[in-house]
């Protein structure tokens, strides 16, 4: 920046000291210019400050500092200069966060389950045991916050339509904003021996199918439940997306020498599929939670996730006899919008 010093000799022949009225002028020897006028002492500076070039926008000047490409006073002929819409901007890698939880009604818990949301830095909640009917007030509340819900209540028979008592069961996938989803028609017949919700979820560049699952406890295993599973198996194991299957299987998952185990696991394993290991996801012990993957995701000799695979943590919230199961993705995200604004310097002089 060029060095230049300003200075002022003020007077006035009449003798009237206002401001306004002071004459200013400076020796002709420091910058060429002489300035005799009745103006006021900003009006002055700006002039001063322009004849000394600040104000100019130059081009600069070859081999500048640090290697950069040279830039033309042209690059920056406008004063304020919007970014390029036709610019294409890198995604993000960084961690999408599901999460599964029987929440055992969540009509009363909506404050307690976004707490838990906001302090797991979780994107997507898969519930079960929902215990809601159509149209319910608590998904309401979350689509009028901008969440995204998909949610399947359990079917009240035709004399029970009317009925006030509370409607056990339910599943739902709750996602925040920012994060897309649609339903999958994964089969044609609903299942009849649990309860069941397909969703496939959309952030940037990434896409997965979450499949959520309750099977009632009340209810026995039977060869039915083996089969419908085995439906949905079948219709979701040909998606090219990563799939994660999800719920409350109520089997004892911790026990190998189960017969229902057993049948259960190898089903699973038909199908290319691998349940992550876990530890205990009930109040009163046992495993009858799940996230079932890929094994692609998963190192089934190991008993553990691969490099850069997935891993289940278990936490007890606090929302029912159930625990948390969370697990973390790497999804490639969109960032966020960005604007860059230049500004001459002579638009500050002039304001």
């Amino acid at each position: 920046m060029r060095g230049f010093t300003l200075f002022f000799v003020l007077s006035h022949p009449t003798g009237d000291i206002r401001p306004d009225n002071f004459r200013l002028a400076r020796p002709s020897y420091s910058l060429g210019l002489q300035l005799q006028s009745k103006c006021s002492l900003a009006e002055v500076v700006r002039r001063h400050v322009w004849s000394a070039g600040l104000g100019r926008e130059r081009s600069r000047p070859r081999g500048c500092r640090g290697g950069k490409r040279q830039q033309t006073a042209a690059a920056h002929r406008s004063a304020d200069r919007q970014p390029d819409a036709a610019t294409p901007r890198d995604a993000t890698v960084s961690a999408l966060s599901p999460g599964f939880l029987n929440i055992c009604s969540v009509g009363k818990k909506l404050d307690n389950l976004l707490d838990v949301r906001r302090d797991c830095s979780l994107d997507v909640i898969c519930l079960a045991e929902t215990w809601h009917d159509d149209d319910c007030v608590v998904f309401r509340r979350l689509r009028a916050a901008g969440y995204q819900v998909i949610d399947r209540p359990r079917p009240r028979t035709s004399a029970a339509t009317a009925d006030t008592t509370t409607n056990h069961g339910g599943v739902a996938v709750v996602a925040v904003p920012g994060v897309n989803f649609s339903t999958v028609s994964a089969v044609s017949d609903a299942p009849t021996t649990f309860e069941f919700v397909c969703v496939r979820v959309n952030i940037g560049q990434f896409s997965a199918i979450i499949a959520v699952v309750y099977r009632p406890g009340s209810a026995a295993v039977t060869s039915v439940f083996f089969h419908e599973l085995l439906c949905v198996l079948d219709a979701i194991a040909t998606f090219q997306e990563p799939i994660y299957v999800v719920g409350d299987f109520n089997i004892r998952l911790e026990r190998d020498d189960d017969a229902n185990t057993r049948q259960l696991v190898d089903l699973i394993a038909s199908y290319g599929l691998s349940v992550l290991p876990t530890a205990t996801t009930h109040r009163d012990g046992g495993t009858i939670d799940a996230v079932v993957v890929r094994d692609d995701m998963f190192d089934v000799q190991q008993r553990h996730s691969v490099p850069g695979g997935l891993s289940v943590s278990v936490v007890d919230v606090g929302l029912s006899d159930h625990h948390l199961l969370t697990w973390s993705v790497a999804a490639r995200r969109p960032q966020p919008p960005t604007e860059t604004v230049f500004r001459s310097f002579m638009a500050f002089i002039k304001h």
